[in-house]
């Protein structure tokens, strides 16, 4: 039931009477009548609701329209007013539905096609802030679990209007993740090298497996992470301990965090790693990480594991080889040798 209030309504009804009664003073009367107008409760209500919230394609927008035509037919003829009020209630409470219609679709967490018309002002930079969170996290999931290739079709910009970024994210970012599968996870280790005429020395090897197998593995390792997803075993990379987890993780190893996923859609990214130089090779192989991000010269990466073992392996390796010749040992076996040779003269002769 609609409710005026009776100070409103007695106002305007003798501003009414005085209006019929009277031709003269009719400056002092519309200016009367603008001030009951504005003093009305249900009037102010509606007037802030349309002043303070966002209307999506305000042309096509009935509760809009509704609205700002009731307000303009207040004030163009407020000798009506006292009529037009009901419409006024039904217009807020119109408006009040979209808004709810809204936020339910904006609160969902699933993409929907569904068109919002309003959502109030005050919440509009909340919302983009959580849109743009959304992307970000859906692009580093996506590069973490599928590569590259996942969002290459995929752009996006913080400075869009805030529809272009709701449609991007229910169009595009959300529906890419929903398809998203885990891959399994890999672990690294060491393992000596076997074979009279082959290095050697140690060498890393991957494995793949389910998550919860790798992680009863290393439940009591002390360990370190390696981006968000992956982590190593301090106490297997210092000790250069053999046939023990030394790196291990789920995906991709990632150069940004999660809320800057989208710079994978506007930057180059390093995915093959260089091999280091002599001078790196020199040093004792760093940690996984420190290993990439050396190798990248830098710049953001995502490396997968394979491409990790790869590197790791040629300056681990590396370094076992350039420390055997710089101490006159030989490459195969490691026992001294004389003069410019590298390996010891029985190895060819045993294996042949």
């Amino acid at each position: 039931m609609v409710e005026i209030t009776m100070d409103s309504r007695k106002i305007l009804l003798l501003l009414n009477l005085l209006a019929r009664e009277t031709s003269e003073n009719k400056e002092e009367l519309s200016s009367l009548f603008k001030r009951a107008l504005d003093a009305d409760d249900n009037i102010c209500q509606l007037k802030d609701i349309l002043d303070n919230t966002c209307f999506f394609k305000k042309d096509q927008n009935y509760s809009y329209g509704e609205g700002k035509a009731v307000v303009e037919k207040l004030y163009h003829n407020p000798i009506e007013a006292v009529d037009l009020f009901p419409s006024v209630i039904r217009a807020t409470e119109n408006i009040k539905r979209d808004i709810e219609y809204s936020h339910n679709l904006l609160a969902s967490p699933y993409p929907f096609a569904e068109r919002i018309s309003a959502v109030p002002l005050c919440e509009i930079q909340a919302y983009r802030t959580a849109y743009k969170n959304i992307a970000n996290v859906s692009t580093y999931l996506s590069v973490l679990y599928a590569g590259l290739p996942s969002v290459s079709s995929l752009s996006w910009n913080d400075d869009c209007d805030f529809y272009e970024m709701l449609n991007a994210v229910n169009a595009k970012f959300l529906p890419g993740l929903q398809k998203l599968s885990i891959p399994s996870s890999w672990m690294i280790k060491k393992k000596r090298m076997r074979g009279k005429a082959l290095f050697g020395g140690d060498c890393l090897f991957i494995e793949y497996c389910n998550k919860s197998e790798f992680e009863l593995q290393c439940k009591n390792l002390n360990t370190e992470p390696i981006g968000t997803h992956a982590y190593l075993n301090v106490d297997a990379y210092e000790s250069d301990e053999n046939d023990v987890p030394f790196c291990w993780g789920t995906g991709n190893i990632l150069s940004v965090s999660p809320l800057k996923g989208t710079f994978y859609l506007h930057n180059d990214v390093v995915t093959k790693l260089r091999s280091p130089s002599k001078e790196e090779i020199f040093h004792k192989m760093p940690t996984p990480y420190e290993c990439i991000n050396i190798l990248a010269d830098n710049k953001m990466f995502c490396i997968s594991p394979g491409e990790l073992l790869r590197a790791m392996n040629r300056w681990y390796v590396g370094h076992e080889i350039e420390k055997r010749v710089r101490m006159r040992q030989c490459l195969f076996c490691g026992n001294s040798v004389n003069g410019s040779r590298l390996v010891c003269p029985n190895h060819f002769t045993s294996q042949f």
